[in-house]
């Protein structure tokens, strides 16, 4: 029985190892796990933050997208008010150009007038002359003729 006794002791004192073995593997995976959470929480709240800056970059570019909306809105209405002015200004010279062919046209009839004119004054002008030497030849023909 003394045998026993021992040999339950030895067995007894050999669980008591592999139970304190196990234990201590335990105590060794728990704290592993425990280290694998933490670290998981760890990325976690990083991959939180990068969540949180990438919103943040979206809102930025959104508000970038409307601003570049409400400029191209602008550039937009500005060449609209352009074209607008160019088909103004292209009536006004259509404009300009019907006025000038007209006053081409009236130049052209005033210089003919002109022409005519100065035709009729050449001819008053040669009349006139004509009248004049034959004055002069009524008068020396009446200075023959005394009374």
């Amino acid at each position: 029985m003394a045998q026993e006794v021992k040999k339950l002791a030895e067995q007894s004192k050999e669980s008591a190892s592999s139970i304190s073995e196990i234990l201590g593997q335990i105590q060794n995976q728990i704290h592993d796990a425990v280290s694998s959470i933490d670290k998981s929480t760890e990325e976690v709240s990083s991959g939180q933050k990068v969540v949180l800056v990438a919103g943040e970059s979206f809102f930025s570019i959104e508000k970038q997208i409307a601003e570049l909306s409400e400029a191209v809105d602008g550039i937009t209405e500005s060449i609209n008010s352009l074209y607008d002015y160019n088909s103004n200004v292209l009536d006004a010279v259509g404009k300009i150009r019907d006025i000038s062919q007209e006053t081409a046209s009236n130049s052209k009839t005033i210089s003919m007038a002109t022409e005519e004119q100065s035709a009729g004054v050449e001819e008053i002008a040669s009349s006139a002359e004509s009248l004049a030497q034959l004055s002069s030849k009524l008068e020396l023909m009446l200075k023959q003729y005394k009374f």
